[in-house]
């Protein structure tokens, strides 16, 4: 990928820089010899040709310095093994032609103005190469810079889902506990619920994203779990339209986490129903519940709304909304856009890292 890139780049500017060096180049002679209009076109063509081979020399010198970058001093043998083939080229160029006597060696410098200008458009050539090279291989760094931000991301999203099993198992077979003293039939039917919950769920463990539909289908099967429990003490409802569900994206588990959050903290009876909405607006899904809040004999840590939190935080950057009332419970989570997640994702990637050097 970098030598393709870096070969299209310096061809393209070789090719338009070539023929402006070239009449900068003749500019001088013809002032100095007083060159005739077809001299000095025949002379601009010549130097148009000979600046395209010094291009190509020096990149070859590059590739072949590359593949053995392991000597000592490789950015000076690359350079002193460019001029030496640049000599050669021009000299070949201007001189092949000529009888022997016509030169000498030590002359030739002294007389050819073309040499100075030759070597001059060299170093010129070395340096913009260079800034290619360098502009390439910064491009290189920070791609995989953001790979690698984006992999660490993806390993702290899978920690954080790695947590949410054993959470809701731990729930899940507290309640069936229960629910065996108690009811053993109506155990039995939870147990059916929850091998089915748990096999629709699989699905979801590698993803970091599940379609909106696949995450209500599961919430509606854990609620209808929860019913076989609490029966008429519980009451829930969907408000999400057919369209949203079948292009939106959730992470997975996220609206059983709030649906499982909304049971876990509130009191319930056939008097006071713990009632639970799930509804769309502008883009995100709102989890409502009223509020009957329970006693709780230990403080509760918030794993559940943190975890989700962080989850949303390393996918996309958006926060979670909580909106607690004294009669009501919601919490929002928006709903995410497969295609533009992936952008999303390296972006957040950027920020964090910047805000860990702070």
């Amino acid at each position: 990928m970098e030598i393709n890139s870096v070969q299209k780049r310096l061809l393209k500017t070789a090719l338009y820089t070539s023929p402006l060096i070239a009449i900068m180049w003749i500019v001088p002679l013809v002032i100095i010899r007083s060159f005739s209009p077809l001299r000095a076109l025949t002379e601009t063509l010549e130097n148009t040709f000979i600046i395209l081979l010094i291009w190509a020399i020096n990149w070859g010198v590059y590739q072949l310095i590359k593949k053995y970058s392991s000597v000592k001093y490789s950015n000076t043998l690359r350079y002193l093994l460019s001029y030496l083939l640049v000599f050669c080229t021009v000299f070949l160029i201007k001189y092949s032609g000529a009888p022997y006597p016509h030169f000498e060696l030590p002359d030739m410098f002294y007389t050819d103005p073309a040499w100075a200008i030759a070597f001059s458009i060299n170093a010129i050539i070395l340096i913009i190469q260079n800034l290619h090279i360098i502009r390439e291989e910064k491009l290189v760094i920070e791609f995989e810079n953001y790979q690698l931000k984006l992999r660490n991301a993806e390993a702290r999203n899978l920690k954080l889902k790695q947590q949410i099993h054993p959470h809701f198992l731990f729930n899940s077979l507290s309640i069936l506990k229960t629910l065996i003293k108690k009811e053993p039939q109506t155990a039995t039917k939870y147990v059916v619920g929850l091998s089915g919950f748990l096999r629709s769920g699989l699905s979801a463990t590698n993803m970091n994203t599940v379609k909106l539909s696949e995450e209500l289908d599961l919430s509606s099967a854990y609620l209808e779990m929860q019913k076989i429990r609490f029966q008429s003490s519980m009451a829930y409802d969907f408000h999400i339209p057919e369209k949203v569900r079948q292009v939106g994206y959730v992470p997975p588990f996220s609206i059983q986490l709030l649906l499982e959050n909304a049971i876990k903290h509130n009191v319930m009876s056939q008097e006071k129903p713990l009632y639970i909405q799930v509804s769309c607006e502008d883009g995100w899904i709102n989890v409502r519940n009223n509020r009957h809040k329970k006693e709780m004999t230990k403080p509760s840590n918030g794993i559940g709304l943190d975890n989700l939190a962080k989850r949303y935080q390393i996918l996309t950057g958006d926060d979670v909304i909580i909106k607690p009332t004294e009669d009501t419970f919601s919490v929002s989570i928006k709903i995410l856009d497969k295609e533009a997640l992936s952008m999303q994702r390296l972006s957040v990637g950027v920020k964090q890292d910047d805000e860990g050097k702070h």
